[in-house]
This record gives C-alpha cells, structure tokens and sequence, in this order.
C-alpha cells in the first residue's frame, strides 16, 4: 500500500523523514560490546598483585641487584600494571648498564611472578691509541669521555 509521504507510519509530521529507532539500540549494543571487551583488561590490570620480583642477568652482571631493584618502581604487592613495568624497564635502560632488558610475567600461587632478564653492556677494560706521535697517551686519555671501566657506549666512543 502506498501512503502519501504525510501519512507514512514511518514518517514524522509529514516532513518525509524516517525514524532513526534502530539508531539508539545500535548505539546500546555498541556500547556494551566495547565495554566487555575492555573489562578483561582492566580486571587483569588490578585484579593480579605481584607477588615477588626476581632478577636474572644474562653475561656477567653489569649492575648489582640492589641498582636495579632500585630503579624499578613496581614492589610485590602492587597491582599488575603492564605501564608500571614498561616505565621500569625504561628507568633500568637509562641508568646506561643495559645492552637488553626482558621481563616475563608467570602466574604463580599468590599473584605473578615477575623475572627482569638483564643483560649488561660490556665494561670498557682498555684504550690504546695508535699511530699518534705528537701528544702523549695520558694527554689524549684526558679528552676523552670514555672511560675504562665504565659500561661501554658506542656513541661515546664514537665521537672520542
């Protein structure tokens, strides 16, 4: 059946146009879909508690355990938060003892286990300077910022 387009049921005052009931309950729909796809997240994020903290190093150790334990902010008994250890892991390279840093989370009874992998950078154990005739080395070891026994920094050493 046709109707004129003020008459329509769909219509609204004869202005020609349609409804938009479907509209809201999309919208309803859409909203608690996203929100059950955040809620596992966000109950992961506070709902585990760390329950202890251990560090691993790979190599031989560039920093003690107390240095890192120091710059890593997460404790045991904090809620597991994934931007806690990625800040961690951002203080831990910026101390300048790292080459590589890893941390693996485990389940364990009473919370997660988090493991910091640390990897050093090598100790810088000798310079020698060849081919120079005018200075000697103890001038030319003066200028430098490189140090020996300090981690190694290739851009350091570089611009020596």
């Amino acid at each position: 059946m046709k109707y004129p387009s003020s008459k329509h049921p769909s219509t609204q005052h004869g202005t020609g146009h349609v409804h938009q009931q479907a509209k809201p309950r999309l919208w309803v729909f859409w909203s608690l879909g996203v929100l059950f796809l955040l809620l596992p997240q966000a109950f992961a994020q506070s709902a585990f508690k760390i329950a202890r903290i251990e560090i691993k190093h790979v190599g031989p150790p560039s920093a003690s355990d107390e240095l890192i334990r120091a710059n890593i902010r997460t404790k045991p008994g904090d809620p597991y938060s994934a931007t806690a250890i990625d800040d961690d892991v951002k203080n831990l390279y910026l101390t300048g003892f790292f080459y590589n840093i890893q941390v693996v989370d485990k389940q364990a009874d009473g919370g997660i286990v988090l493991t910091y992998v640390v990897q050093g950078k090598p100790r810088l154990t000798d310079i020698k300077f060849s081919g120079n005739k005018k200075y000697s080395d103890t001038k030319l070891a003066k200028k430098l910022t490189s140090k020996t026994g300090q981690p190694l920094d290739e851009h350091k050493l570089f611009a020596d």
